[in-house]
């Protein structure tokens, strides 16, 4: 429940909100979106007896325009009801949901930028709050430290990797290839690993050369990836 409450939303800034406004722009291009440009006509009683969060994309880019949206969530909550209405009034093989399926298939794709600003904002607020608990951790009584998770993980992460572990995570690496990987890699890096240049191009990393603590959280990751992907993680 602290999670939740500490890290819930992704908030809505100026940058935000022009990048949520830039997609929705996107959005009303493509011609699978025309049935869903203007809000329903308010003497479709039985629509809106049924539909009772009508969406269409004009309303959301004036609700953007306006800055009416406190968080990234909240607008694609409202895109995400396009669909959602479509289905739930029409029928899942009607032609108006074929359309908004089409339509909610390009949106998946083009939020990818979205999907990344929110991993970001997780990582940052992550590594916060374990810096947080660490100073926690060591300001209190000395009893009591060996009851502390964070305790317990630092004293994990301070055993040497294994030539084998080395080798396993040197090829899971490998497979770890998409944005969102390639951002939660490099903000353990930035945040363990400062030395390291993850502005170069390409980013050179020896693995021998990173903490241990930056080890266990890329094996760590790799291992909670490659069991999302179905695949093995490499024997050690």
């Amino acid at each position: 429940m602290f999670f939740e409450a500490q890290y819930n939303q992704l908030p809505m800034n100026e940058r935000r909100r022009q990048m949520c406004l830039r997609l929705t722009k996107q959005m009303m291009e493509y011609p699978c979106a025309k049935c869903f440009l203007e809000p329903v006509d308010p003497d479709e009683v039985e629509y809106l007896r049924v539909i009772k969060s009508p969406q269409d994309l004009t309303s959301i880019l004036s609700r953007l325009e306006n800055n009416q949206y406190k968080s990234v969530d909240l607008w694609e909550q409202d895109v995400n009801l396009i669909w959602y209405n479509a289905e739930k009034f029409n029928g899942s093989h009607s032609y108006i949901f074929i359309l908004a399926s089409a339509l909610a298939k390009r949106f998946s794709k083009i939020k990818r930028v979205v999907d990344i600003e929110r991993l970001e904002d997780w990582t940052k607020w992550f590594f916060e709050f374990e810096a947080r608990l660490d100073t926690l951790t060591k300001s209190s009584p000395p009893k009591a430290r060996k009851h502390f998770p964070a305790a317990l993980v630092r004293e994990a992460t301070k055993v040497p990797f294994t030539e084998e572990e080395f080798t396993a995570l040197d090829k899971a690496l490998k497979d770890l290839t998409t944005p969102n990987d390639l951002l939660y890699l490099n903000n353990i890096l930035r945040h363990h690993a400062s030395k390291i240049d993850i502005n170069a191009e390409p980013v050179s990393v020896d693995l021998r050369e990173l903490p241990n603590q930056a080890l266990h959280l890329m094996k760590e990751y790799s291992m909670k990836r490659f069991q999302e992907m179905g695949k093995t993680y490499p024997a050690n």
